[in-house]
């Protein structure tokens, strides 16, 4: 861990990083098939699910990407109510916090003070840069400076750590941040495509970031 020795800040990303969207996901898949039959369009849902892990491998828009390919004019509504937190998400931040200022960036549909209260993180992190606030998301940079200037940190004592490579790790290394890749949702579908889309580290789950960190 020599590489993240001088690391005083740790900002997260979200989705499939701290919340698990699994079972939305799921939930989503099933309705969209259910709207492509009535439109005589025939897809199971490990068809359509395949099609989104598809989509992520070439750092498209999954579930949008695939209804347009198929010509959908219905999209079924993303199911929030279904998210939950990893067991592990907790527990693990309540350990960084021993050790390191903790922020969020996301790209949600709700503000920061929102998020606080929906997933009870008051205590947890020192504050929540939702896109929804913002009126900016990932990968713009601006998103990540904006963390940068709130946090009064530099971006070599910074890491960001999310699970999708176009939206978290490429930008933060663009301005010189540490990067871990926690390789959960469709972002682990994904591949890097050139030396700036690597992470400095990777990880299969937050457990084994728990662990590492």
């Amino acid at each position: 861990m020599t590489k993240f020795k001088n690391i005083k800040w740790l900002f997260f990303d979200l989705g499939s990083t701290l919340v698990n969207e699994e079972k939305a996901q799921e939930a989503r898949i099933r309705e969209s098939v259910k709207l492509l039959a009535e439109q005589d369009i025939s897809m199971t849902e490990q068809q359509f699910f395949q099609e989104m892990c598809n989509a992520s491998k070439r750092y498209e828009s999954q579930y949008f990407t695939v209804m347009k390919n198929l010509g959908s004019d219905k999209i079924a509504p993303y199911p929030h109510q279904f998210e939950q937190l990893y067991a592990e998400t907790l527990p693990l931040l309540d350990k960084l916090r021993q050790y390191y200022k903790i922020g969020i960036i996301a790209n949600q549909s709700l503000t920061g003070a929102e998020l606080l209260k929906k997933w009870q993180l008051q205590d947890k992190v020192d504050f929540i840069h939702s896109s929804a606030d913002l009126g900016i998301a990932k990968p713009n940079l601006e998103i990540f400076k904006i963390a940068l200037k709130s946090s009064d940190c530099e971006p070599e004592n910074a890491c960001m750590i999310g699970d999708r490579l176009d939206n978290d790790i490429f930008p933060a290394k663009q301005l010189g941040m540490k990067t871990i890749w926690v390789k959960q949702g469709f972002g682990a579908y994904q591949v890097p495509i050139l030396k700036a889309y690597e992470p400095d580290l990777e990880v299969e789950s937050l457990k084994e970031l728990f662990d590492l960190l």
